[in-house]
């Protein structure tokens, strides 16, 4: 009786095993068209800000001191009559931080559709502060193919990813 239970666990494991998630790989920036700043410029007292929309039906807003994204992700599972959202965008804490990375959370109350000018496919935003104060660095958001955001914080280098395998912070 022994051997026989031995036996039956030596025996192979059969099955297909599952492969690796494919590795996270920022884009690179420089494959993509420079769109004109202008068109997103919004004035605010705050200091000068830059909306977008992208085809996934996402927004997004580039600042001074932030850079975010909101709204259905492709990840995200819904239900029809679901209103939540989710959000991507930098730490926010008290004073400000420029050493500051990135959080995704999901938001509750919904996430209403913007009419923020359209970023196409292939195209980037580029925002260079830098010049003015070194500390602010230069912002940069891109659109790519199949549904996918990619926005870096040059001074930083910390950023995220939007896409339909999930969205990513670094």
């Amino acid at each position: 009786m022994t051997l026989a239970g031995l036996t039956a666990c030596t025996r192979p494991v059969t099955g297909t095993a599952r492969p690796e998630p494919p590795p996270h790989v920022f884009p690179d920036l420089g494959t993509f068209t420079s769109a004109d700043p202008e068109k997103f410029y919004t004035p605010l007292r705050g200091g000068p800000v830059y909306r977008f929309s992208t085809p996934a039906g996402l927004s997004c807003q580039i600042s001074l001191g932030d850079i975010g994204c909101w709204g259905r992700f492709s990840s995200d599972f819904y239900g029809a009559d679901d209103r939540p959202c989710s959000d991507v965008s930098q730490l926010r804490v008290g004073a400000v931080n420029y050493d500051r990375g990135f959080t995704i959370e999901r938001i509750e109350d919904g996430c209403e559709p913007s009419d923020y000018p359209l970023l196409n496919v292939g195209q980037k935003i580029d925002l260079d502060w830098s010049r003015n104060n070194p500390e602010l660095g230069d912002k940069t958001c891109a659109v790519g193919p199949k549904q996918r955001i990619a926005c870096i914080d040059g001074y930083t280098n910390r950023g995220f990813v939007i896409e339909p395998t999930g969205a990513w912070t670094f």
